[in-house]
């Protein structure tokens, strides 16, 4: 079994061009993305970052999408958030 930290620091360039699409809409120009720091403040650490695109960080940082967590589960990676006051858990 190989086990993977979520603690090792984010190469932010590295971490979009090996994202394939948004976590959140799924847009795949990889062009478009941002590196999104889960905990606000919080460091550039794989278990505290997300790649969305600009739209979607635009629409967290207004309040329109609310980033709650990054897991790892049964599922595999999965990303919990809520829009339009619904939360959505989604596989990474």
């Amino acid at each position: 079994m190989q086990v993977i930290s979520l603690n090792i620091d984010v190469n932010k360039q590295h971490f979009k061009k090996l994202s394939d699409k948004c976590a959140i809409c799924d847009e795949t120009e990889s062009c478009l993305f941002d590196v999104h720091r889960i905990e606000e403040g919080g460091e550039y650490m794989r278990g505290n970052c997300v790649a969305i695109c600009v739209k979607c960080h635009r629409l967290h940082h207004s309040g329109k999408i609310k980033i709650k967590q990054k897991l790892f589960s049964t599922l595999g990676h999965v990303l919990i958030y809520e829009k339009d006051g619904v939360e959505i858990i989604k596989e990474l």
